[in-house]
């Protein structure tokens, strides 16, 4: 783990999981970074966070949907996901 005097430049090592954390109005309120073997959050439950920022005050949220942002799409020599083509200039 890189520690750091500022916690916005300290590194968590291991592969991550990026969620977003939709409220009870269809807005986006938070993005979380976990571990990948970390369960993920689930819809109506509450769980406990760390905003970047603020000292040692964890924050309760309870997501009313939760939307997985990460994508695997290559993985040990292989594709897993095709990307679409580009599109070509004019």
């Amino acid at each position: 783990m890189k520690i750091s005097e500022e916690p916005e430049k300290s590194t968590v090592p291991g592969r991550k999981a990026v969620y977003r954390l939709i409220d009870s109005e269809g807005h986006p309120f938070l993005d979380l970074l976990c571990l990948k073997a970390e369960p993920p959050p689930e819809a109506g439950q509450p769980l406990s966070c760390y905003p970047l920022g603020e000292e040692n005050s964890p924050a309760a949220v309870t997501p009313a949907q939760v939307i997985c942002l990460r994508q695997e799409v290559f993985s040990k020599g292989q594709v897993r996901i095709l990307t679409p083509p580009r599109y070509s200039a004019l």
